[in-house]
């Protein structure tokens, strides 16, 4: 029995011992499974509960300028989100994800009402457009949705842009295209301002400077603070997009400056616009421009069709 004991690291010692030893062994590790798994759904109901805390009770009360409530938020959060993860899959699809990530990451759909118009409202053939793309979920999605359409998606930050080509590549979108720019309006060199390790929240606005951007609003006490400053390239999506069926806007507050950018495209091909969190100014030029307000999913984004 020097093969049992090589593999089970254990002592044979007669054959009611290992058939004891195994049967011990097995519901041992089955109790382990059941235990990992309870914790997982456990865990689960705790992350709804607090995203709903979040969003409906707590969010946009500006209590994160609180410095002991910021602090106990993101303690919660982090042991809620547990280890980075490199990647999940969801929806048959495989997305790698940045290093902070979020919890909606790796245990629920992210933006999910979002989400579902998107899926019911683009079909095959379809032009979408995804700026300000981050690793790629609505890129991913709208590119099997649309199939011999095509989507672009507009990233500017390299680090963002890097894992958005991954998950582009991994998942076999052939009728994607990653542009490494910042859409505006004019073509011109700019500065792409990254807090520490948060590349989903780079801005064109120096967060130093700008009192509504600072990074301690997002970071530990104990966290890197650093800004880091990346030179890209601004251009308007005019210039760029030749076709288009629905456009995803999130740029972190230049919303104004990428529909001024694309109002050709507007004028043109006439595509539903999804904005996060559009300013008054940014509603008047879409206005402008023919649309109306239609929905407004997951307290971020407002949809907008042409009237």
């Amino acid at each position: 029995m020097i093969v049992y004991q090589y593999i089970f690291g254990k002592k044979y010692d007669g054959y009611e011992n290992l058939s004891r030893m195994w049967y011990s062994d097995f519901y041992r590790n089955r109790r382990s499974r059941n235990a990992a798994r309870h914790s997982h759904v456990f865990k689960r109901y705790l992350i709804r509960l607090y995203t709903i805390l979040r969003r409906s009770i707590f969010g946009g009360r500006g209590l994160s300028r609180y410095r002991i409530l910021r602090e106990l938020n993101f303690r919660l959060e982090r042991f809620l989100r547990g280890g980075r993860r490199e990647y999940v899959d969801c929806k048959g699809l495989r997305f790698f994800l940045d290093p902070r990530g979020s919890l909606s990451q790796p245990f629920h759909e992210y933006e999910p009402e979002t989400t579902s118009f998107i899926e019911k409202n683009l079909k095959n053939g379809d032009f979408f457009v995804d700026v300000g793309a981050s690793i790629g979920w609505f890129t991913l999605i709208a590119s099997r949705i649309v199939g011999k359409g095509g989507v672009i998606a507009v990233e500017p930050n390299p680090v963002e842009a890097a894992l958005l080509r991954k998950n582009v590549e991994y998942n076999a979108c052939t009728n994607v295209e990653v542009i490494e720019r910042a859409a505006g309006n004019t073509r011109e060199r700019r500065i792409l301002y990254v807090v520490s390790d948060m590349h989903t929240g780079g801005s064109l606005e120096d967060p130093r400077i700008d009192p509504r951007r600072d990074p301690s609003a997002h970071l530990l006490d104990s966290e890197d603070h650093t800004v880091y400053e990346y030179p890209v390239e601004v251009i308007p999506l005019d210039a760029v997009v030749s076709r288009a069926s629905m456009i995803k806007i999130d740029v972190e507050g230049a919303e104004f400056e990428v529909v001024k950018g694309m109002s050709q495209v507007l004028r043109q091909y006439r595509p539903i616009v999804i904005l996060e969190h559009p300013s008054p100014k940014t509603r008047r030029l879409i206005g402008s421009l023919g649309y109306k307000e239609k929905f407004f999913f997951d307290k971020l984004n407002t949809v907008f069709f042409a009237s």
